[in-house]
């Protein structure tokens, strides 16, 4: 895990100096799978969108600029749904400044100081971008590309993660994979200010590891651990129903077997192995009868079975 000295929080980031080309480039990278998608508001207020391949992306971000622009964080086959999924490429969240608490900051450079020092208390590394949207902060962590398939491990880390960031604004909503996130370089027209790149370490993180910090930050077991708990109830499981068979019908299974061995003794069981044979027939009786019953049940075969036996023996 990466820790932070106190140069971190004094020098500008690198991330800062992305163009919008450049930040295209690094969350769709050319060589990936899938495409993306660029939206925008126009002046009527009405939303389009138009899902491109990743080189082409790059080139026409920049017409998206002049109002509400958007790109979708994961990548499709075809125009963004969730349905046509090609690659999950992240985990986010979208901190907005009507959700922080009465007298909370909400200036973006003290509002991502707060934000960077709780990810350092937490034991979480920093996201690869914060964008300061102009209503609030977004912070995304890229990752090396996961299938449609882990998409419900996607969505459990990014749930767990919103949960935690909501004292500093984390918009519940903001969840599904289908999610577009603002452009830097954009117009936000609601606050008439430019989005804009204000940190991150422009890495890409391992899922699996951030998924368990996350779990970690959140007091919940991680993947290992349940993984682990998994199996002790299998073996558990295996102890309890040991051969397949329930616990009666395992005994009753016994007794039948003790009954053979009798017979073909000729129906009474010879000196040396008595006691062991009765001692294993109550054995039986106490998961195959009621409690109350097996005393009478012991005296009767062991008339039958071990005559001669006194009563104490």
């Amino acid at each position: 895990m990466k820790h932070y000295g106190q140069s971190h929080f004094e020098t500008p980031s690198e991330a800062s100096l992305l163009t919008t080309e450049d930040y295209v480039r690094l969350l769709h990278p050319t060589d990936a799978i899938g495409k993306t998608t660029l939206m925008a508001r126009d002046r009527s207020d009405a939303m389009h969108s138009k899902t491109y391949r990743l080189r082409d992306a790059q080139l026409w971000a920049n017409n998206f600029l002049d109002s509400d622009g958007y790109m979708s964080l994961h990548r499709f086959h075809g125009p963004r749904c969730v349905g046509r999924l090609a690659a999950l490429n992240g985990l986010f969240l979208d901190l907005d400044t009507d959700r922080l608490p009465v007298g909370a900051t909400k200036s973006p450079g003290p509002w991502s100081l707060d934000f960077l020092m709780r990810l350092v208390s937490l034991n979480l590394p920093e996201p690869s971008v914060i964008l300061s949207t102009g209503r609030g902060l977004a912070a995304i962590w890229l990752i090396n590309p996961l299938p449609p398939q882990a998409l419900p491990r996607w969505q459990s880390a990014q749930n767990a993660l919103i949960e935690m960031f909501k004292p500093l604004g984390a918009d519940p909503a903001c969840c599904d994979a289908a999610r577009v996130t603002r452009l830097p370089g954009s117009l936000n027209t609601k606050s008439q200010t430019i989005a804009s790149i204000i940190g991150g370490s422009l890495e890409r993180y391992d899922f699996d590891r951030f998924a368990d910090d996350i779990y970690i930050a959140a007091g919940r077991p991680t993947r290992e651990q349940l993984s682990l708990q998994k199996k002790r109830r299998k073996k558990a499981t295996a102890r309890k129903h040991s051969g397949g068979l329930a616990t009666a019908v395992r005994f009753k299974v016994v007794m039948q077997d003790l009954e053979r061995l009798r017979l073909s003794w000729g129906g009474r069981v010879p000196k040396g192995v008595r006691n062991i044979w009765l001692h294993l027939y109550a054995t039986c009786l106490s998961h195959t009868s009621n409690e109350r019953e097996i005393p009478d049940l012991v005296r009767s075969m062991a008339t039958e079975a071990t005559p001669g036996l006194s009563p104490s023996e």
